[in-house]
């Protein structure tokens, strides 16, 4: 395990010789050696805790605490990759330890039928980590049945928090896996097999082997994070811990907290069976200048006059798409050098709007680019060239190669021949892409490029270019350059309570 630590760029660290500290798992539970209150206190979290009131008693306070001791009864060796960041960091030489058995990769998947190879690798090549999946067309049963058939020597169990849940994922794992064995407080066996699903409850039952498990997989991961889950989840001393987690939900940020210290930040998502979600990587194009903009004004007017019809901001994206197009390095070096990377070939470029009043404005910045519109086109307002405009260009079929689309029209087509999307609108969240269109066949990943402005023309829209980077992070959609695991590392420390 070993990460590069990027750190901020214009100040120079002192030089100072290397220490050494030790990460320690003791079966789930992380512990530092020698500790160090600077690294515990960059893994805070805010736990409720009750104080003395002499006026009403007693009364609820935040209290900032490190995971690492907030709660005895709770796992913490799924924070040992933030750990290690966060010591290298702070000039470090960390080095992992562990007690219990060590978690070695497990032997090479069997060749099975269809399957998702991207969690089968998770799986193998980690000790932690989560599942994240599609309620739409995802069998959960059908995943664990993957797992079970892939590594046939491992042990493994399933556990929920529902009896009602463990039963329905027993009848349908036992399709692919007969002999699964059931554990609930109606039916103990005083046998069990390889592979158990029960509640958490329950896996004390000594013939299960808990305590020596290798591969336990938590139905929710949000249940997981409840007091009793937390007790048998860290008596599992030598088990890989896992959990799937569907991908709309946002746990509370203190259960966020608990999953993170539980099962760690490594993740596969699973949008169908067969496909991940294709991942994002962003590029930021920085706007100054042009028209002076009030500064009270309305969003319709800010959006207007300092987005759709702003003349500085239109040119430098009309011109960073034409360099995408066209593979020129030397103008994106000069604009954004982020997208230099992706444009050793012509790149097939989609320049993204909100707006027809805007895709119009970007039309006349690039001939021969085809304009793309949902039908039902309102043009009440528009001048009677725009109109003859729209009906000639709108009627060019896309080559595959570049495009100006409406985001109605967006959701209409095949993202998988595009390679860079130009976000050229607004707001305060995501670009709006649709998530149907953003997967890609496991273990074929091939990002996609997506441009957005940093601007900085206005005081609102620099608030707003701010909240959708933090959108982007939220969403996984990190940097250009930026390994996926650091970013997921850097937003979480970036989430910590300050106080």
């Amino acid at each position: 395990m070993s990460y590069h630590v990027n750190h901020r760029p214009g100040r120079k660290r002192r030089s100072q010789p290397s220490r050494l500290i030790k990460l320690i798992t003791n079966g789930q539970s992380l512990y530092l050696e020698p500790e160090c209150p600077d690294i515990e206190r960059q893994m805070a979290t805010s736990q409720l805790v009750p104080a003395q009131d002499y006026e009403h008693g007693y009364r609820i306070e935040h209290c900032r605490t490190s995971l690492l001791r907030s709660e005895p009864g709770s796992p913490t060796a799924g924070l040992s990759q933030i750990a290690w960041y966060c010591a290298s960091a702070a000039g470090f030489s960390p080095e992992l330890n562990r007690v219990f058995r060590p978690l070695g990769l497990l032997s090479p998947p069997q060749v099975i039928g269809r399957r998702d190879d991207h969690v089968l690798e998770l799986i193998r090549a980690n000790s932690h980590g989560q599942i994240r999946y599609s309620r739409d067309g995802i069998d959960l049963a059908w995943l664990g049945a993957q797992i079970v058939l892939a590594f046939p020597n491992a042990t493994i169990a399933f556990v929920g928090a529902s009896g009602r849940r463990v039963r329905r994922f027993h009848r349908r794992l036992r399709q692919w896996v007969p002999t699964a064995t059931l554990i609930t407080d109606r039916h103990r066996p005083g046998e069990v097999g390889r592979v158990v699903v029960g509640t958490y409850g329950n896996m004390g039952h000594v013939p299960v082997g808990w305590n020596w498990r290798r591969i336990v997989i938590a139905l929710d991961a949000e249940e997981a994070a409840a007091e009793y889950a937390q007790m048998a989840l860290l008596a599992a001393w030598g088990a890989r811990l896992f959990a799937f987690s569907p991908l709309d939900r946002r746990p509370a940020p203190r259960n966020w907290d608990r999953i993170v210290a539980t099962f760690g930040l490594e993740q596969v998502t699973v949008p169908q069976h067969g496909f991940q979600c294709r991942s994002v990587r962003v590029a930021t194009l920085g706007i100054r200048g042009g028209p002076q903009l009030q500064h009270k004004t309305t969003n319709w007017q800010l959006r207007s006059n300092g987005i759709w019809r702003h003349r500085v901001r239109n040119r430098r994206i009309s011109a960073i798409a034409t360099a995408l197009v066209a593979a020129d390095r030397q103008t994106l070096q000069n604009l954004c050098p982020m997208c230099v990377p992706a444009a050793a070939t012509p790149v097939r470029t989609l320049l993204v709007t909100d707006a027809v009043d805007h895709a119009l404005e970007f039309a006349a910045h690039l001939p021969g680019w085809p304009l793309v519109t949902a039908g039902g086109v309102i043009v009440d307002g528009l001048t009677a060239l725009q109109r003859a405009f729209l009906a000639g260009r709108g009627a060019a079929a896309w080559d595959g190669t570049r495009a100006i689309v409406t985001t109605t029209a967006l959701a209409s087509m095949n993202l998988d021949a595009v390679d860079a999307i130009v976000w050229a609108g607004g707001g305060r969240h995501l670009a709006p892409l649709p998530a149907d269109k953003l997967i890609s066949p496991a273990r074929q990943d091939r990002p996609l490029l997506l441009v957005d402005c940093d601007d900085r023309h206005h005081p609102q829209l620099r608030r707003w270019s701010r909240l959708r980077r933090d959108a982007y992070e939220d969403a996984g959609w990190f940097p250009v350059g930026v390994d996926p695991l650091i970013g997921r590392i850097q937003h979480f420390l970036s989430q910590r309570p300050r106080r």
